[in-house]
């Protein structure tokens, strides 16, 4: 019951932060449970610019997204679902720019947090250039414990 709450509260802070929908015929993995145990329509509107896994691991799923606001500054948000509320996550979110035919961070940013995290924050860019925002996700047992998995993912590219 636990397992399902986190999906749906992360398919409403998917829909707050602007995720576009994929369509049907692109089937994400199971989280734990069959599709028929889940409201078909969660997994109906897992973002583009998300990974679910599908091994005996704690992290779940990571949802990255990014968006440009008219004053120029970039609205990064990442969300990590995991199954076990009792362990920690740590999100080192980075900006970055494609010029000169390859990425480079911009700026860095690290938020750690117990259970289901969000972490969510501005930064002005210069027009011109195609921006992600590159996500290494940590999980740890407590607090300052042992590490028990990691994963790294892009948000989609954006152009400004």
């Amino acid at each position: 019951m636990k397992l399902l709450k986190n999906i749906i509260l992360i398919f409403a802070m998917t829909l707050s932060i602007g995720a576009t929908p994929v369509s049907a015929s692109m089937k994400p993995t199971s989280l734990t449970s069959s599709p028929s145990t889940v409201n078909n329509t969660i997994s109906s509107f897992i973002p583009l610019n998300s990974f679910t896994q599908n091994k005996a691991s704690i992290l779940l799923q990571v949802n990255s997204g990014l968006k440009f606001n008219s004053l120029g500054f970039a609205q990064m948000n990442t969300r990590v679902l995991i199954s076990n509320d009792s362990n920690y996550v740590k999100i080192k979110m980075q900006l970055q720019r494609f010029k000169s035919n390859k990425w480079s961070t911009i700026t860095t940013g690290t938020h750690t947090g117990k259970g289901l995290t969000g972490y969510s924050w501005k930064y002005y860019v210069s027009k011109g250039y195609k921006y992600r925002v590159k996500n290494n996700i940590y999980l740890y047992k407590s607090k300052n414990g042992k590490l028990l998995d990691q994963d790294t993912c892009y948000s989609n590219i954006k152009k400004r």
